[in-house]
């Protein structure tokens, strides 16, 4: 009798021990449902005063770009950041006088103090805002600060300082970003050139020739990759001289591809013999943009290449000479007796009529 007695008691204490469970497990998640309904009316909340905000900035934006005389109305501290999204957005499509007036509108409403706090103590993604804007804004007094941040181990902090201080003042950031370009390879090239593209090939050309001409092969290879951004006669110099002394195939094959003066035609033929098939490619290409008559008979060569694209780049540099008429491809077509050419050119030729 006792020991059903307590069996009794004992699942008493486990029916009540899975009541209890089940209990907090019920209100566990009711209290998650709460959180996500609560949270979800957060980000409502949020995205309509980010909503109401754009509306009324935007044209306020636009009238200050255009120049006109505009009553400001405070920005409260919570919507800062959206200004400054909008703000530097719009400074990136227009040009001219108009960045002035909208560098006007942001100091009026105290963005440039705004943005400074945010260099010195904001979250990552702010710190990158901060230093969009204190570049767009030409602000010297940050210039110390962004200068100490282009050697930050982050690719993405030290880019975003030296593209802040190139808009500052590019004459003088030139001489700080350009031995970083040379040792930061985890610097992608694509953002680089578009620091050296706003800067202008006035600013960088000297800079640029000076830098491939000190560094190490294994840099120059990156480094030749700028040149089509400065000036012509320059590069051309800097690239015929990497050409008659460099073994390194990649590098010769990216002059070629940005080769663009006539005056280096001769370097150009010479490469379409060039063993390395990469080479004879970009030398193909490089014959279809500065070419004269008697490269004809060198690009038909091409065209019975042991690799495709050899012999696509070379029927398409044909298409591409000025006196290299549709009837005469076809001319060049009916004297081929290679299977390979002539399909060749009947692609290129199909793809020009197209």
């Amino acid at each position: 009798m006792g020991f059903n007695l307590d069996y009794a008691s004992n699942s008493d204490q486990i029916i009540r021990f899975a009541f209890i469970a089940g209990l907090a497990a019920v209100s566990l998640a009711a209290l998650l449902v709460i959180q996500v309904i609560v949270m979800r009316f957060k980000l409502i909340r949020r995205e309509q005063r980010k909503a109401r905000f754009r509306a009324l900035w935007r044209p306020l934006m636009a009238q200050s770009a255009t120049g006109e005389s505009v009553s400001y109305p405070k920005v409260a501290e919570v919507d800062t950041k959206e200004f400054l999204i909008m703000w530097n957005h719009l400074q990136e499509l227009i040009r001219g006088t108009s960045k002035n007036s909208l560098n006007q509108l942001a100091c009026s409403v105290g963005m440039n103090l705004t943005a400074k706090k945010l260099l010195l103590r904001g979250a990552f993604s702010e710190r990158i805002l901060a230093m969009m804007t204190l570049g767009n804004l030409r602000e010297k007094s940050a210039w110390s600060i962004l200068a100490d941040l282009m050697h930050d181990e982050s690719p993405l902090i030290s880019l975003a300082a030296s593209s802040a201080l190139m808009k500052i003042d590019a004459d003088m950031g030139i001489n700080l970003f350009m031995p970083l370009v040379t040792l930061r390879d985890d610097w992608p090239s694509v953002k680089v050139a578009m620091i050296f593209k706003e800067a202008s090939s006035a600013v960088i050309t000297e800079p640029l020739v000076k830098a491939i001409r000190g560094a190490k092969p294994s840099q120059i290879r990156r480094l030749i990759n700028f040149l089509e951004l400065a000036n012509v006669a320059e590069s051309s110099q800097v690239m015929r001289e990497i050409l008659a002394v460099s073994r390194d195939q990649q590098a010769i094959a990216t002059c070629l591809r940005i080769m663009k003066d006539p005056r280096d035609l001769d370097m150009v033929r010479s490469q379409t013999i060039n063993p390395i098939w990469i080479v004879r490619v970009q030398a193909a290409a490089a014959l279809g943009r500065i070419g004269v008559e008697e490269d004809k008979a060198r690009l038909i060569k091409l065209l019975v290449d042991p690799q495709w694209w050899v012999r696509y780049r070379a029927a398409t540099s044909l298409s591409q000479l000025p006196f290299v008429s549709i009837e005469e491809l076809q001319r060049i077509l009916s004297e081929q007796t290679d299977r390979f050419a002539i399909d060749m050119l009947n692609q290129v030729l199909a793809e020009r009529v197209v």
